[in-house]
């Protein structure tokens, strides 16, 4: 499951009592997940790219608005300009978010994430979307959880932390892969993609990915032939 921080309490995660993932289905879990268990796999998939994917780019957006804003403010500060109270505030924000107050790491860490990565993480995480405690709450990444409150409850009495919405549960995936110490070769290999020119795919940046799980070598190889098998480097590319 994925690293994350104990202490990290995200501001997007709900706290609610502890429940049995098997008895409640969410509120704002997408309807068009909750048969993907007696579908035929290529339609489970299918079904649920269609879903997720809109919600995986959605976010990216955000977070690349963000960076062009980032990038602006930099760019302000290294001719000797003044950020206005407004602009500094939300600078003030950004460092507090990704913590890190050098802003030319933080631009490092304010990037998106490959949707075929999120889709292949989230597939694997919820069963496509038919896990229990994904359906009770929206635990798309399968983040545990170590706070005494809230979440949601494991097969095997580990507790994930429990989201209102399936948007929420992405973004705090996407702030856990940008923040965590554990992904910095994942940030560090991406920037080098910007260096460089490339476009930020998923492929050469799943090796990178090793330690979300406690698994090894087996997790990237696993993200590896999902991505493959299911041809989602494809939403990698932006649309002509």
């Amino acid at each position: 499951m994925a690293q994350i921080p104990q202490a990290q309490q995200s501001s997007v995660a709900v706290q609610q009592p502890t429940q049995k993932a098997e008895k409640t289905i969410n509120q704002n879990f997408p309807k068009e997940l909750l048969s993907t268990a007696s579908m035929q796999p290529n339609e489970r998939v299918q079904t649920f790219v269609k879903t997720v994917l809109p919600l995986v780019v959605a976010e990216n957006n955000k977070i690349s608005e963000d960076r062009k804003r980032l990038k602006h403010d930099i760019q302000i500060l290294e001719r000797g300009g003044k950020l206005s109270k407004e602009e500094s505030a939300w600078l003030k924000s950004m460092v507090e978010k990704y913590g890190e107050d050098n802003y030319y790491d933080l631009l490092k860490k304010v990037d998106i994430i490959p949707p075929s990565i999120a889709l292949a993480q989230a597939g694997i995480e919820s069963s496509w979307g038919s896990d229990p405690k994904t359906q009770s709450s929206n635990a798309f990444f399968g983040q545990k959880s170590w706070s005494k409150t809230g979440g949601v409850e494991g097969p095997f009495g580990e507790k994930y932390r429990a989201f209102e919405t399936p948007s929420q549960s992405i973004a705090a995936y996407m702030t856990n892969l940008n923040t965590h110490d554990a992904y910095d070769d994942f940030r560090e290999a991406r920037a080098v993609m910007r260096k460089i020119g490339k476009p930020i795919a998923g492929l050469p940046l799943v090796p990178k990915l090793i330690a979300y799980t406690d698994t090894g070598k087996q997790y990237p190889q696993k993200l590896k032939s999902i991505i493959q098998g299911r041809n989602l480097s494809q939403y990698d590319l932006p649309k002509k």
